[in-house]
């Protein structure tokens, strides 16, 4: 039971995760719960076997939830892996298909998950669900014909990418879930949700201009030079301001709110087909 109360202070970040609600139980079930399992559950057998069999059910239960907190938390890894692996390849790759030949002379052009790894993007994405970034791709605008039109594609490509990603794990995830009739917690269901919500996730915060978002690498093509360079002046200053209100949950929700939508959209239109 020592792990629970810690497995409990930490649910809170897997609903931002998957959107699963996993629920924790204590060492003692209250009244109400025991109550209600109690009329549930008419077991025969000797007088007191009732009860003891339903708090076993209820520790049953507490295992399984425990469970399943670590399946997400071990199909978060490759998860955040994958969705951050796609995102900085698509960079580097669009960039030398523009002619900058730098990220292939940094190794970056590549699959490995190990060379776009980067671990306070990584925690920050294990934490939020979205916000967060890999190892970030150097790319010089030097080799592009049109440095304005080939920067702006070479910042937005690798969210588009994600996105489509997401787009794709989400159409599994419903096969998986509602045409193969699979549970919400098997290992197959789990691993597909925190795959669509990572893609999602991190294609949808790119939105935000919050450095190292790539919605900053947008700004620095559309907006005036003097304007971008006074919001980079303060760039730190915005981020730390954004980091604070994250941690305190007063983004999560917002940006939580804004993925699931276009969770649900693109749902609705899988059912559609």
């Amino acid at each position: 039971s020592v792990g629970f109360p810690l497995l409990s202070s930490l649910s809170n970040m897997f609903d931002n995760l998957t959107g699963i609600k996993t629920e924790f139980c204590r060492k003692n079930l209250t009244g109400k719960r025991k109550s209600a399992m109690m009329k549930e559950h008419d077991y025969s057998g000797k007088p007191g076997g009732r009860r003891r069999r339903d708090f076993r059910m209820g520790k049953d239960l507490c295992i399984m939830g425990s469970a399943n907190y670590f399946m997400m938390l071990l199909v978060s890894i490759p998860a955040i892996f994958i969705a951050t692996t796609a995102h900085e390849f698509t960079r580097a790759a669009v960039s030398s298909a523009l002619g900058d030949n730098y990220p292939k002379s940094q190794g970056r052009l590549t699959l490995n998950p190990f060379k776009h790894f980067e671990p306070i993007g990584f925690l920050l994405l294990l934490y939020s669900g979205g916000f967060g970034w890999g190892k970030p791709v150097d790319t010089s605008a030097l080799y592009y014909k049109n440095r304005k039109r080939d920067t702006l594609l070479t910042a937005v490509l690798p969210s588009v990418v994600n996105l489509v990603l997401g787009i794709i794990f989400l159409g599994l995830y419903i096969v998986v879930y509602a045409e193969m009739g699979l549970g919400a917690y098997s290992f197959a269901a789990i691993f597909l949700n925190t795959l669509y919500r990572y893609n999602i996730g991190l294609a949808v915060y790119n939105l935000l201009p919050v450095a190292p978002m790539d919605c900053v690498k947008v700004l620095s093509v559309l907006m005036p030079a003097n304007t971008y360079f006074r919001y980079m002046q303060n760039e730190k200053l915005v981020q730390v301001a954004f980091l604070m209100l994250m941690f305190f949950g007063l983004i999560t929700g917002i940006m939580n709110t804004i993925i699931y939508g276009v969770i649900g959209l693109f749902s609705k239109l899988f059912f559609i087909f």
